[in-house]
Order: structure tokens, then sequence, then C-alpha cells
């Protein structure tokens, strides 16, 4: 065998392996009632959580996502298992519930790497509201009475 073309090949290789380790770029999606993450370019997916409506925080080192509660926690006038908020560290096994026990919140949408937006609807309103709150699911803050599906702009 040519030594040269050898030689060329292992590079080829290993600097496309290089590159494609250097890029720690995701995708989350939901197939059925499940979540999966990918690489950029749809490979190597991985179902990571039960949930819906992924949201992978602007560092990509983790993801929100909407889970259905069950039977935990009954609401008059809700129809439905009551929607929480779970983050999962990229990389980690086991998602961990950020928004209260009480609280009925989804949709989550990342402002930076500490806070994000979402929907939540308290005991006594009949309609939901867009907050802002922390990763910790601390100290919420009313932003849009009686809204939904909230966006915002790159910082």
């Amino acid at each position: 065998m040519n030594n040269n073309f050898f030689s060329q090949t292992l590079l080829i290789v290993f600097s496309a392996s290089a590159v494609y380790a250097a890029s720690p770029r995701k995708i989350a999606y939901e197939r059925g009632e499940n979540i999966f993450v990918a690489d950029l370019d749809g490979t190597h997916s991985k179902k990571v959580a039960n949930g819906a409506l992924p949201d992978i925080s602007p560092d990509g080192k983790t993801m929100l996502m909407d889970v259905d509660c069950g039977a935990e926690h009954e609401r008059k006038n809700w129809d439905g298992p009551q929607p929480t908020i779970e983050k999962l560290g990229l990389g980690v096994d086991k998602a961990v519930r950020v928004t209260g026990k009480n609280d009925f919140v989804w949709e989550p949408f990342w402002l930076s790497k500490d806070e994000f937006l979402c929907i939540m609807q308290k005991e006594n309103e009949n309609e939901p509201s867009i907050y802002r709150m922390s990763i910790d699911g601390q100290n919420p803050k009313l932003i849009v009475k009686h809204a939904r599906t909230p966006s915002a702009s790159a910082p």
C-alpha cells in the first residue's frame, strides 16, 4: 500500500473526527411522547426523557421541557394532567422538576442560561399568562397577563 495514501486517509479521518467532536451543537425534538437529542445533522439520536416541547439552553448544556405529572395535583376547572417544566442536563440521565408542586406551568423558552419565559396558570385564574422565571423555579414574575406562546429576540 502507498504510505502517502495511507497518511492522507488517516489525516482526513482524524481531521473529520476532531471537527465533529468540537461541534457541540445539538437539536432536541419530540417523537410521540418522548424527547430525543441528536447532533445538528440528525445523527446520533438518543431518547433522553418523556415529555414535550424541548428547548435547549443558549449555552447548549441544559434542556427544558414540558412534562405531564398525571394525577399528582388535581385542580378544579382543569381538564387533564398537571403540566410542569423539568430541566435535563445534556449528558445526564435524570430530569429535575424546576417549577413548584402546585404550579401549572408549560412552554418554556430560554432567555439566558439562568432565566426562561413560560406559560403559567394560577389556581384562581381562568386563563394562562406569560411569566419570567429563574432556572431554579423561584420568584416567577408576571410579564403579560392572559397571553401564550412566548418568544424573545436574541441578546
